[in-house]
């Protein structure tokens, strides 16, 4: 593997916390979206010669990581994705009536039965 170039390297620095909000906002967790951001921008550097001269490569590599999150949030069961719901709420600033009201409707979509859901 060749070494980390300086257009990476200011690259990834400038992206990762937007990378890893996008990743959080999907899955719930700071580690979890932690660990999706890594892979997105491990992606990012197998690719790099590529996605370099790309016109939004930001944006590709958020797409990355956004795709990683809904795959990971597809493999938990019913019961992980409401309680992930119920920390998000939980974890909001007082006055954030918009983002409350989008997790409770989440948290109750959550708990209708599949063919519901869907």
């Amino acid at each position: 593997m060749h070494p980390v170039d300086d257009d990476f390297e200011q690259w990834f620095r400038a992206t990762l916390d937007r990378v890893r909000g996008a990743a959080r906002r999907v899955v719930g967790s700071a580690e979890e979206a932690d660990d999706i951001a890594s892979e997105a921008f491990a992606r990012a550097l197998l690719r790099w010669g590529v996605v370099r001269d790309l016109p939004h490569r930001d944006a590709w590599v958020v797409r990355v990581a956004s795709n990683l999150a809904i795959d990971a949030v597809r493999t938990r069961t019913r019961r992980e994705r409401i309680l992930v719901v119920q920390r998000a709420a939980e974890s909001l600033p007082a006055g954030d009536d918009a983002a409350a009201d989008r997790l409770a409707l989440a948290l109750a979509v959550g708990r209708l039965p599949r063919r519901q859901r869907e």
